[in-house]
């Protein structure tokens, strides 16, 4: 028995499946995961200097914070002198196209 009554539900979902078009300029995937910085790189190969560095401040969250980036800030600059910096920003722009090892990611 075919039904000739549509309810406004079936009028509505009729319209769009009638009227849809197919589109070309669909917007690039969303990137799920971590984008990897040249800082984020660092600050996990020198994770525990920093904490160091940290724990002299204090447990007061806000300034655990400003302690940690001048933490990492100071060890990017000796990075940088010793010119060994360029092989994190390599190691951080691999990261972004094949990931992180798996040592990394259970962190």
């Amino acid at each position: 028995m075919l039904l000739t009554t549509h309810t406004p539900l079936q009028k509505i979902v009729n319209f769009y499946v009638n009227n849809r078009t197919e589109s070309t300029d669909d917007p690039p995937p969303v990137q799920i995961g971590k984008r990897w910085n040249t800082r984020l790189v660092v600050d996990h190969f020198f994770h525990e200097e920093i904490e160091r560095a940290v724990a002299k401040v204090g447990p007061s969250s806000s300034e655990w914070i400003g302690a940690w980036q001048t933490a990492l800030t100071s060890v990017v600059d000796r990075l940088e002198q010793e010119k060994k910096l360029t092989d994190y920003q390599m190691m951080a722009e691999k990261w972004n196209t094949t990931g992180p090892p798996e040592d990394i990611k259970k962190r």
